[in-house]
């Protein structure tokens, strides 16, 4: 995620509203980002991409079968692929980055 650009995009209460959510549910993740850390409010586990790749205005999500792609930059578009194959590829590529970084992109 793009933790700036999402900070230009969504009102503090929208953010307020999401984390709420996320923490009733009781929901953990792991999280690749560029931009400044939006806190630790939630539970997970981040990486922080070096800077050379903060910028790119998106995210991406994935969560059970489907994957999510969100734009935050001009006109936003949100993609959402429900499909085990597609969700399962990008957890693999997602496991890979967490499994061999040791905890720091750097």
């Amino acid at each position: 995620s793009d933790v700036d650009a999402l900070r230009a995009v969504l009102q503090p209460e929208e953010m307020q509203s999401i984390v709420k959510g996320l923490k009733e549910a009781g929901i953990h993740f792991r999280t690749l980002y560029g931009g400044e850390p939006l806190g630790g409010a939630l539970s997970a586990h981040r990486l922080l991409l070096p800077k050379e790749y903060w910028g790119f205005k998106g995210d991406v999500v994935i969560y059970g079968d489907k994957v999510a792609f969100i734009t935050f930059e001009g006109k936003m578009y949100s993609v959402i692929i429900e499909s085990k194959i597609v969700a399962k590829t990008l957890r693999i590529l997602f496991d890979l980055i967490f499994k061999h970084t040791n905890g720091s992109l750097k």
